[in-house]
Parts: structure tokens; C-alpha cells; sequence
């Protein structure tokens, strides 16, 4: 695959992706709304990289599209995470623009399609543990429900035609991450972080593997892939947050912070009363257990990181002393 189409270059994993492409022998070709991200990663005479300013999904988008003649298709742009917009925008967005590609690429001979989609199709927190790619559906939000019937909608087109896969991951943490390991971080090193006094298992993923795992698929010869994206294991919040506390403090994070079960409870029954959806979700991913199967990963070959050896990387790239 020589000629590559990426959708959502300049967002968080995005980045992270095209600096693992950019070190194969492979002229990449990315649509972005905020261009300058780009251009101050990878300079803007980058020889194996063209960058365009537009709506991924746009007819002007399209033309340039059929000029590049890409061998392959990578679309991870969407609007992601909860509470960032109306319905109709994450339909727009996240539904109409993958409907959009999908029609591109048996239009015009792409050989592979690969749609990043995530483990929110199986819900917030899944109904069974751990979920498999082939587990329940069910979207419990506006994001979640958008990606689900995009990835529902590459599956029916596609299959039998045109060799696809869907990539779902987990949360995914790294340099120049703002999210949930972001957050948890800055949460712990001022110590106002309400870690739950019970024993929850999350399930993390490291950029870095993240990464590798479309250079795998890419050259991957089977024509129908589902798999889910994660560390190695899933590990204990407690853990998790002792690690990160030892790295600032040398020492476990205070005891005396947990938080009673009880009060998590009646943190979730209210927000979800209030139709706080993104509260409500924070609420759950902190105090219930989430984690996946991921066997197909070493199936296909592709790494799989150690969550705290990852999250201690990520510590030293972001706070060096």
C-alpha cells in the first residue's frame, strides 16, 4: 500500500499514526480543518506527505481524492467523546462523512478500507466482561451510537467487495494526550483525585500500539477484520494511581482520599436523572470494570504494550524532572 488516505491526521492519534506511516515508504495524503498542527509536526515540504485544508467529506475534498488514487483508506476523523455537539452534528460527521468514503473507495479502486471505530459500541461499561469484538451492541450515547452505525454501514457495504477492517480502541494514552490519562493525572499529582474504595479494572491503550496496528493491518492478507485495540492487560485504578502518585511523591496516593462506593452510586443515579450524559459517563469508566478481549490482536501480530510501563513512559515525556 504506496499511496495512503488518512482522515483525521491532525487530532490527537492521528498525529501519533502519521508519524509511524511516515516512517514506511508510503506518500500520505491528509484533509484537515486545522492544517498548521500538521505543519508544525512535520513542516510543510515534507516529501512523502500532502496536506489539504477542508471537510474530510466535502466534494472539493472528493476531486482531490481522485487525483491521489489512494491504494488505501484510513479514516479516523470523527466527533469524538460525549457532549461535543448536537445529534445531527455527529450524524453529519461521524455517519454521513464514513457513508461518504465508503462510496469513494468502491467508486474508485482503493484496495483496503480500515475504519477506526471504538469499544463505546459495546456501551460505556459492557454488558459482558470481557467484550469481544463480536459481543452485544449497545451505544449508550451520541458518540457511541454515530460510530456504531458507521462501522454498521462499512460492514454491509463493503463486505464481500472490498477488503475492510474495524479497529476498535480502548481509551488510548501518550505524549501530547489531553483525555482520560491526562486527566487522571493532573487529578492525582494535586491529590484530588476520588478513587473509588472497591476493586475496578480498566483497560487502557498505548498510543505507540496503537499505531503500529494500522501498519499491521495495512499488509494484513485476510479481507474481513474485527478487532479490538488494548494493552496487554487490564489493570486495577488503584494501581494506576499509585503508580502515577509514586512518580511525583515516591509513595502510594493517600489512603484516606477513597472514595465510598455508596457515593459513586448516587453520583451516577443523579446524573443520569439530570441528563448529565458526559458526568455520567466519567462516573461510570471510575467506578465500574471495563476491559476487553484481545485476542485477535496477537492473532494479527500486533504489539501490545504493558499498561504501567506505557503510563510511566507518557509520565516522563509529559512531567520530565
Amino acid at each position: 500500500m504506496n499511496r495512503i488516505l488518512v482522515t483525521g491526521g491532525s487530532g490527537f492519534l492521528g498525529r501519533h499514526l502519521l508519524k509511524h506511516l511516515l516512517t514506511l515508504d508510503a506518500e500520505i495524503l491528509v484533509p484537515t480543518r486545522f492544517p498548521q498542527t500538521l505543519y508544525q509536526l512535520f513542516g510543510k515540504r515534507n516529501p512523502q506527505l500532502i496536506i489539504l485544508k477542508g471537510t474530510f467529506y466535502a466534494p472539493d475534498m472528493l476531486a482531490q481524492y481522485r487525483k491521489f488514487k489512494p491504494d488505501a483508506i484510513i479514516h479516523l476523523a470523527a466527533i469524538r467523546g460525549e457532549g461535543n455537539g448536537k445529534w445531527r452534528d455527529y450524524y453529519e460527521v461521524n455517519v454521513k462523512g464514513t457513508e461518504v468514503l465508503v462510496q469513494f473507495a468502491l467508486d474508485h479502486g482503493v484496495q483496503k478500507f480500515i475504519y477506526c471505530s471504538t469499544v463505546g459500541v459495546f456501551g460505556t461499561i459492557p454488558e459482558r466482561l470481557p467484550a469481544d469484538p463480536w459481543a452485544p451492541a449497545n451505544p449508550d450515547n451520541w458518540y457511541h451510537k454515530s460510530k456504531y452505525l458507521a462501522e454498521s454501514y462499512v460492514v454491509n457495504e463493503l463486505r464481500h467487495r472490498l477488503p475492510f477492517a474495524i479497529v476498535r480502541p480502548t481509551i488510548t494514552y501518550g505524549p501530547g494526550d489531553n483525555g482520560f490519562v491526562a486527566k487522571l493525572t493532573a487529578l492525582v499529582k494535586k491529590r484530588m483525585f476520588p478513587l473509588i474504595h472497591a476493586n475496578v479494572l480498566i483497560h487502557l491503550l498505548d498510543v505507540r500500539s496503537f499505531s503500529q496496528a494500522f501498519s499491521v493491518i495495512l499488509n494484513a492478507p485476510e479481507k474481513e477484520i474485527m478487532v479490538n485495540l488494548a494493552d496487554k492487560e487490564p489493570i486495577p485504578l488503584q494501581r494506576l494511581v499509585d503508580e502515577i502518585h509514586r512518580y511525583f511523591y515516591g509513595k502510594k496516593y493517600p489512603r484516606w482520599r477513597q472514595v465510598p462506593g455508596a457515593l459513586f452510586s448516587a453520583g451516577k443515579a443523579m446524573t443520569r436523572a439530570l441528563k448529565l450524559s458526559a458526568l455520567n459517563t466519567s462516573l461510570r469508566l471510575l467506578s465500574e470494570s471495563w476491559y476487553y478481549d484481545t485476542s485477535h490482536m496477537e492473532q494479527l501480530h500486533i504489539p501490545q504494550m504493558d499498561t504501567l510501563t506505557g503510563v510511566r513512559h507518557y509520565l516522563k515525556r509529559t512531567y520530565p524532572r
